[in-house]
């Protein structure tokens, strides 16, 4: 019975204290939104596989190979999503930054939202070490003659 009673305690404890969490970004100017389209999805899921190898191993993935195996635990279906997302994000181009030593980036004071570790060919999408997909609007001829 006590046992009971201390385990309804720690789960009541666990759910109060969950709703306590920060859920806004540390930056104002970041804003969290759905995927604009399938290459901004592919990227946050190759971040998010890039951020949980670094998290573990204290330095980002060496490659490819290494953001695969990172996957290699998880559910079929996340496999599956992980692995196409791999593959869409290589298919773009985009140059990845590989090795980020984690605990350097944070002694030199380096936010992971102003990391970048990939972006695309024309520079105009960015994937930043925390995950976050930054895109830059591309300057048309009318911005040009203001």
């Amino acid at each position: 019975m006590t046992r009971l009673f201390i385990s309804g305690i720690l789960l009541a404890g666990l759910i109060f204290c969950g709703g306590c969490r920060k859920t806004t970004p540390d930056n104002p100017e970041t804003i969290l939104t759905s995927p604009a389209d399938e290459e901004e999805a592919a990227l946050q899921v190759v971040g998010n596989l890039y951020g949980f190898y670094a998290a573990y191993h204290k330095k980002g993935p060496t490659g490819w190979d290494d953001l695969k195996d990172a996957s290699s635990n998880a559910t079929a279906s996340a496999q599956k999503e992980a692995s196409d997302a791999i593959q869409q994000v290589q298919a773009a181009g985009f140059k990845m930054t590989w090795g980020v030593d984690k605990p350097l980036l944070k002694k030199e004071g380096i936010k992971a939202d102003d990391y970048v570790i990939a972006e695309s060919a024309d520079g105009l999408r960015k994937l930043m070490f925390s995950g976050n997909v930054k895109t830059t609007k591309p300057e048309t001829k009318k911005d040009r003659q203001n």
